[in-house]
């Protein structure tokens, strides 16, 4: 359990840290309500709403794997590149990278999906 409060707590800060960043747009820009059409923001709101979308369905997951008694390593192992290919997700953004997207999109997608099928494993 202690794996999955750990993984827990940063994804929660990554996602407040990119909240963070939308708030700050806004006050740059002078936007009070939706994106006053600023790219920025769109990007920033963006990846926000990405890193949510996964994040939640993630953090569920996880708590199933670690009360099932899922290896301390095997859960390292799903958090710590989950958290990588948000990082790199957010990053893209940044940098207007679609590749660089896609390849994040594909590592979340592979982290849930194994971290579904380990799950179902150890209920069958």
């Amino acid at each position: 359990m202690e794996v999955y409060s750990w993984g827990v707590t940063i994804l929660v800060l990554w996602v407040t840290l990119l909240a963070t960043n939308i708030s700050r747009i806004r006050f740059k820009e002078k936007v009070g309500l939706g994106d006053g059409g600023k790219l920025s923001l769109k990007k920033a709101t963006r990846a926000h709403i990405n890193a949510l979308e996964h994040t939640i369905p993630f953090c569920l997951i996880a708590y199933v794997l670690s009360s099932n008694d899922t290896s301390s390593i095997i859960l390292t192992a799903i958090f710590a590149v989950f958290l990588f290919s948000r990082f790199l997700h957010a990053y893209s953004y940044y940098i207007s990278s679609d590749i660089t997207r896609q390849l994040s999109a594909g590592l979340t997608y592979l982290c849930i999906f194994t971290a579904v099928c380990l799950s179902l494993i150890k209920l069958a």
